[in-house]
């Protein structure tokens, strides 16, 4: 069952209720919207940190390693 909707002039669209409880999106909360081909998905964004581990590296970090270069890149970033 489609769901219409109207584009403001802001480009902002109103989510109807029933999809958003379907998703279990709430005020305030990130959306992802996905396009593939002449489709758009929207989904509840994922947080940041529940994304940790799911990028394999070729290169097995030690927390001191990795600290070293975090630190190096602000140093490069603010010019210290």
């Amino acid at each position: 069952m489609p769901y219409i909707t109207t584009l403001t002039q802001k480009g902002q669209v109103t989510i109807p209720v029933e999809i958003r409880k379907y998703l279990g999106i709430k005020p305030h909360q990130k959306v992802a919207f996905t396009r593939v081909d002449d489709q758009i998905t929207i989904s509840p964004a994922k947080d940041f940190l529940l994304l940790k581990g799911s990028v394999q590296s070729s290169h097995k970090y030690s927390d001191k390693e990795a600290d070293k270069n975090v630190l190096s890149h602000v140093r490069k970033g603010y010019g210290k």
